[in-house]
């Protein structure tokens, strides 16, 4: 049998935690859900693959990457689950539509509406539930009833030095008191957002509220794939890419390799937000744009900081659902030329991004460099001045 591959859904690098809104109900699918059903994941990463290569769709319009799933005889490449919770390296899996192992009184009143209100098993009860035994352990309930762990996967995850607190053992803590606070520790938080809505016409407005779904850090989401086609499994990592933006392990359409990634993370925010800049002040719209990487930066492959410079320009002016892997198809729909020119000495800093835009008026140059300990960007540069 095919073995699972999970792949797990990583914050911002500038946050602890994952935090988003999936609508499970409501007028507007207000109120939010922990967890994404596998269909609306697929359909995602259908859509993902039509803005990737929006020339090449079959008779029904969908894109190559759907096909092997549609009509009779298909021969799909890959199973995929709803997006899950996690905890650590331990994913969450739904309650199965199963009768639960019969338990002795004792258990079924100290369990007590936990019966009712549980969503997600543990691997190992799981497990156990599928296949009509007898639980291995009294189940450990958290998420006030939500979710259920064995006592030996919550002492692993106690016992899991690289998670953060508050799942980790603390110094001299007993057992029994770590299950304890395992038992009282949210693994997701959900609070309301709230929205007005005004009628441009009667200047009438509406007060809603909007769900949002926030994961303690060291937990989040998990995606649980098997392979009937290894070949497949490059281009659904390319389409995860896509979903999650850029990230240093995405497999975009050239993957970044850590020690590159090491260099030129740190400036893809600042090289996004030059983009911003030139598209700001470019009047007529812009016919060619270089992008010079200067010092560290010209040692190393920035190709995806110039993608990053076209998201942040194409954004300001307009195009729908530009992204890290479709910028540069983009900027070549728009007739923009595109150029990369280093520079290795520099004066003043260790490195500088330089975004130079040719205009049907002036040109535009745009430089910027981080700063200090904390790498703060700075605008080094405007006009040339």
């Amino acid at each position: 049998m095919a073995m699972l591959t999970t792949y797990h859904l990583q914050p911002p690098e500038d946050r602890a935690a994952l935090s988003f809104h999936f609508g499970r109900q409501g007028i507007g699918m207000e109120e939010a859900s922990e967890a994404l059903a596998s269909d609306s994941v697929f359909a995602a990463l259908v859509a993902q693959a039509v803005m990737l290569d929006p020339r090449n769709l079959g008779g029904d319009g969908g894109p190559a990457f759907a096909q092997p799933f549609v009509g009779e005889g298909s021969a799909p490449p890959f199973a995929l689950s709803s997006l899950l919770p996690r905890l650590g390296d331990l994913v969450l899996l739904p309650r199965p539509a199963l009768k639960l192992p019969d338990m002795d009184d004792a258990q079924r009143e100290r369990i007590g509406k936990g019966f009712k209100k549980l969503r997600y098993l543990s691997p190992k009860l799981f497990a156990d539930v599928c296949a009509g035994r007898p639980l291995s352990s009294e189940p450990i309930i958290m998420q006030k009833g939500k979710v259920w762990l064995s006592r030996d996967e919550a002492l692993g995850l106690l016992k899991n030095k690289d998670l953060p607190q508050p799942w980790r053992r603390e110094s001299g803590e007993r057992e029994d008191a770590g299950i304890a606070r395992l038992r009282e520790t949210p693994i997701w938080d959900i609070d309301a957002l709230p929205h007005v809505a005004v009628d441009r016409v009667s200047n009438a407005s509406a007060y809603y509220e909007v769900g949002r779904v926030t994961y303690a850090p060291g937990a989040g989401l998990a995606l649980l794939v098997r392979f009937a086609q290894p070949a497949a499994q490059a281009e659904l990592e390319r389409l995860l890419g896509l979903l999650g933006e850029m990230v240093p392990t995405a497999v975009n359409i050239a993957p970044v390799a850590p020690e590159v990634y090491e260099k030129v993370g740190p400036y893809l925010t600042l090289a996004e937000d030059l983009g911003k800049m030139v598209a700001q002040v470019a009047h007529g719209g812009v016919e060619a744009i270089d992008i010079l990487t200067v010092g560290g930066l010209a040692d190393v492959d920035t190709k995806i900081l110039t993608t990053a410079v076209l998201k942040g320009m194409l954004t300001v002016v307009g195009a729908d659902s530009v992204n890290f892997v479709n910028a540069d198809y983009f900027a070549e729909q728009r007739g923009i030329t595109v150029s990369e020119t280093k520079r290795f000495e520099t004066h003043d800093y260790v490195s500088m991004v330089i975004v130079r835009a040719t205009t049907p008026g002036e040109p535009v140059e745009v430089a910027a460099a981080l700063v200090g300990k904390k790498n703060e960007p700075r605008i080094v540069s405007l006009f040339g001045y």
